[in-house]
C-alpha cells in the first residue's frame, strides 16, 4: 500500500520544501507585513477513529473570538478498543492578491474550563485490577484547500495537509488509574490525580508557509479526546469522568480564533 502510493507522498514532501523554500526566499527581499486575525471558525464538528460517541458532544457556538464546544463523558464502561475522537474548529484564509504571500506564523489557542478524572476498582483478583486512563490534547493542522497546482508537474495538491515547523500540537492532561484502595486510587502517580482547568490555555502554531496567488489555506484547531479501560470495566467504583459541559460552573473548551502573520513582497512603487 504504501508502495503504492510512494509516488504521490514523495511529490507531497518535496511540494513542502518547496514552499518552506520560497517562503525564506521572499522573506529575504524587502515585503509588508500585516496581521490577519481569523476569528470565526467556518463549521465545527466531531470526528473520530472507528466508532465514536456523538452524545457526549453535548453543545457548540460559533461567535467572533468566542467560538465554543461543550463535551461531557461520564462512564464505566468504554468499547474494547477506547476511544478516540476529536473536536474541530474550522477556519478559512485566502491569498486574495495576485503575488505570493508568506504566512511567517499562524497562531491559535485552545481554553478549557473543567475537570478531567479517572479511577478504577481494585481487588478483583491478584493480577486482574481494572485500569482506565483520559488523555486531553490539542492540534494545528494546515492544509492546502483551493488553487494549489505545482508549477513543475502540473500536479494538483488541493485539500492535502501540509507540515510546517513550530508547536502544532500539546498535550492538556493524561491521567491514568489501576485498582487498588477504596476508590481505586491507591499507587496512581501524584501527578494523575484529578485534575481542574479555569482558563488553562493550550498555545499552538506553526508556520512559515508561502501561499500562491488566489491560492486558500484551511487551519483546523482540534481538541482530540482519547479515553477506555485497559482492563476491567463495569465496576461501581471504575470511572472515567471529562467534564467540560457543566453550565453552572461555565465548563467548556473555547478556540478565540487563528492568528497569522502575513508577509508579501513590496510592489515595485512602494
Amino acid at each position: 500500500m504504501i508502495a503504492k502510493h510512494r509516488a504521490e507522498m514523495d511529490a507531497a514532501y518535496r511540494l513542502d520544501i518547496d514552499a518552506r523554500r520560497t517562503a525564506l526566499e521572499l522573506l529575504q527581499n524587502p515585503f509588508l507585513t500585516y496581521f490577519a486575525n481569523l476569528d470565526t471558525p467556518a463549521l465545527i464538528i466531531q470526528t473520530g477513529i472507528g466508532d465514536f460517541p456523538t452524545a457526549i458532544f453535548i453543545d457548540r457556538h460559533i461567535e467572533a473570538m468566542n467560538s465554543w464546544v461543550k463535551v461531557l463523558v461520564n462512564t464505566d464502561v468504554v468499547q474494547d478498543n477506547g476511544v478516540d475522537t476529536d473536536f474541530t474548529f474550522y477556519f478559512l484564509w485566502s491569498n486574495n492578491t495576485d503575488q505570493p504571500a508568506v504566512i511567517v506564523n499562524a497562531a491559535t489557542s485552545l481554553v478549557f474550563n473543567g475537570t478531567c478524572r479517572v479511577f478504577a476498582a481494585g481487588d478483583t483478583g491478584l493480577f486482574s485490577d481494572d485500569s482506565d486512563y483520559a488523555d486531553v490534547m490539542g492540534q494545528l493542522t494546515v492544509w492546502r484547500w483551493r488553487g494549489w497546482i505545482d508549477p513543475i508537474t502540473g500536479q494538483n495538491f488541493d485539500q492535502t495537509q501540509v507540515v510546517l515547523p513550530g508547536t502544532p500540537s500539546g498535550s492538556v492532561v493524561g491521567l491514568k488509574a489501576t485498582g487498588g484502595g477504596l476508590f481505586g486510587n491507591e499507587g496512581i502517580d501524584p501527578k494523575n490525580q484529578p485534575q481542574e482547568f479555569n482558563n488553562q490555555a493550550l498555545d499552538l502554531n506553526a508556520g512559515p508557509l508561502a501561499v500562491p496567488p488566489g491560492a486558500e489555506v484551511l487551519f483546523e484547531v482540534a481538541m482530540t479526546l482519547q479515553y477506555g479501560f485497559t482492563a476491567g470495566g463495569g465496576d461501581i467504583s471504575d470511572l472515567i469522568s471529562v467534564d467540560f459541559a457543566n453550565d453552572e460552573l461555565g465548563y467548556l473548551v473555547r478556540c478565540p480564533g487563528v492568528l497569522h502573520e502575513v508577509s508579501g513582497p513590496v510592489p515595485p512603487n512602494a
